[in-house]
């Protein structure tokens, strides 16, 4: 439980301010970073609530780690490959409902491109003082939304209330600790 925590608890906010559901069968969620901690539990919920994953990743090594958790999910090597030309071709160019980026900078442009009309875009991190283009009046035509999700604002009660509600996944097994690289006495 203590390992599952932060990273879970903060892609189940990030996830629930855009709208994932419980019935997200019909929805693309793209996640920038998804071999990472915070992405890797992000896809698994995602992918607990029925939704398509798409993932981006830094290599070959990172792309076979998300497929052999979510084998039907689409994953773009970002070093070698353009994410939104990946992800429009795998969805007729209509894009995903929801890009959840735990990347920031990096990523930031290429992910808006990967954004259907009317989608939501979670960010969660950023490099201090740093900018990033964005083509506002594309963005604007698209009625998309951008969230911020920190994991600072809320207390441990607000942290309770969110892990609270992944509790049946787990039970289930369909969501999965993270897997533990060390244990210390």
């Amino acid at each position: 439980a203590a390992a599952a925590g932060l990273s879970n608890q903060i892609a189940a906010h990030g996830l629930s301010g855009a709208g994932l559901t419980e019935e997200a069968s019909a929805q693309g969620v793209l996640i920038a970073g998804a071999a990472g901690g915070v992405g890797s539990a992000g896809a698994a919920l995602a992918a607990w609530r029925g939704a398509q994953i798409f993932g981006a990743v830094r290599d070959e090594a990172e792309r076979e780690e998300v497929l052999a958790a979510h084998p039907g999910a689409i994953v773009a090597v970002t070093a070698v490959e353009q994410l939104s030309q990946v992800v429009g071709e795998a969805t007729g160019g209509a894009g995903v409902d929801i890009v959840f980026d735990t990347v920031g900078n990096p990523l930031f442009e290429e992910a808006i491109r990967c954004l259907a009309i009317g989608a939501r875009m979670v960010v969660i991190t950023a490099a201090p003082g740093a900018t990033v283009p964005l083509d506002l009046f594309s963005f604007y035509r698209s009625a998309a939304s951008l969230i911020t999700a920190n994991s600072g604002l809320g207390d441990s009660s607000w942290a309770a209330a969110q892990l609270r509600q992944l509790l049946p996944g787990f039970e289930s097994g369909k969501l999965r600790p993270p897997v533990i690289a060390q244990r210390f006495a």
